[in-house]
């Protein structure tokens, strides 16, 4: 058995990307931000679970796709309230939203030799034809909307919440917010030679850890492209930056002024709320020898921790919406870091 094909849609730089594996090794090799790193990226969420997809994790190619899906929702929802109602009409219009409503996809094509019965071992849950002469199965990850009109009905009744100068914008606004509640992971068993598809509802992840074995040797440096990692490392750079930065500079001296006057604001603040609990702690012991020293509230504003701890650093994509570091291209991250350096 082996895996013959994947293919990914709709998940950051792969709006619909497929790769077929070779029997041996099979190299991926590509420019900054060509969708490497996405490609390992979906099979180790997918694979690995449970998901932890957010709306910056879809193609920004797609965003188009979103924003075709709500008009033909508002064509279905103006359909909906005429007089004399065309249910197939309807049925057409809804099953169109459904199919143009982006969907993050990992379709996964095996090839098993029908020959050696431990081939289909592990695979045989998945396998979906009664055809002898085949040898092939398909496998679908998605997350996908839980209820598309719903989205579109829940988008309309709050959208002037929503920042945005038109309803398109405001739409990604909302879907930026929302969609962990408006989405689920599925997985599917499909035909390619068919229309069939049969989602497994539970159950599957022991079945499909016994196809897959995903391991993975990070490269050795400060800057990796792991979806997990929140440490956001650009902030070492900015702040070995900053370490070096003109002493003499005002605005430097108005910062390191200004994270003063916060200082003692917040020592104000912290004393004020903290100050039951360190009571308690002053009055613990207080007739026997046993006495907690006092304790005192102290608020620590470091300049250059601040830099590397408390600040987030954002890029624009092409649609104007702000992605975290970790969703540029490591190759990109890799050349702002050494420019911080130089």
């Amino acid at each position: 058995m082996k895996i013959k094909n994947i293919r990914v849609k709709n998940f950051r730089l792969l709006l619909d990307g497929s790769i077929d594996l070779e029997d041996d090794t099979t190299v991926v090799i590509g420019r900054n931000n060509s969708g490497k790193t996405s490609l390992f990226s979906i099979l180790e969420i997918f694979l690995r679970g449970p998901s932890q997809f957010s709306f910056e994790d879809f193609s920004t190619k797609s965003y188009d796709s979103f924003n075709k899906s709500h008009k033909l929702f508002i064509e279905y929802s103006n359909k909906s309230k005429e007089q004399e109602i065309d249910e197939k009409e309807l049925e057409k219009l809804e099953k169109s939203i459904q199919e143009t409503i982006p969907k993050i996809e990992l379709i996964i094509e095996f090839e098993y030799d029908k020959d050696k019965p431990d081939s289909l071992a592990n695979l045989s849950p998945f396998i979906v034809d009664l055809d002898p002469d085949r040898n092939d199965a398909l496998i679908k990850f998605s997350f996908s909307p839980i209820d598309s009109l719903k989205l579109f009905e829940s988008f309309n009744a709050n959208k002037e919440e929503y920042d945005g100068n038109d309803d398109d914008s405001k739409l990604l606004t909302f879907l930026q917010k929302n969609i962990r509640g408006l989405y689920r992971e599925g997985f599917y068993v499909l035909d390619k030679k068919s229309d069939y598809t049969r989602k497994i509802e539970s159950g599957y992840r022991p079945k499909l850890e016994k196809l897959f074995l995903l391991k993975e040797i990070k490269a050795q440096r400060d800057l990796d492209d792991d979806y997990k990692d929140n440490k956001e490392n650009l902030s070492k750079g900015f702040s070995s930056y900053y370490r070096y930065r003109d002493r003499n500079n005002t605005d430097v001296e108005d910062l390191e002024s200004e994270l003063i006057k916060i200082r003692e604001t917040l020592r104000q603040k912290y004393g004020k709320i903290l100050k039951d609990i360190l009571k308690d702690l002053s009055d613990f012991g207080a007739e026997t020898p046993t006495r907690i020293p006092e304790i005192f509230i102290e608020s620590e504003m470091n300049s250059q921790e601040i830099i590397r701890n408390n600040i987030k650093y954002l890029y624009k994509n092409e649609s104007g919406v702000e992605l975290p570091e970790r969703y540029n291209g490591l190759g990109y991250n890799n050349l702002i870091f050494m420019v911080l350096e130089l």
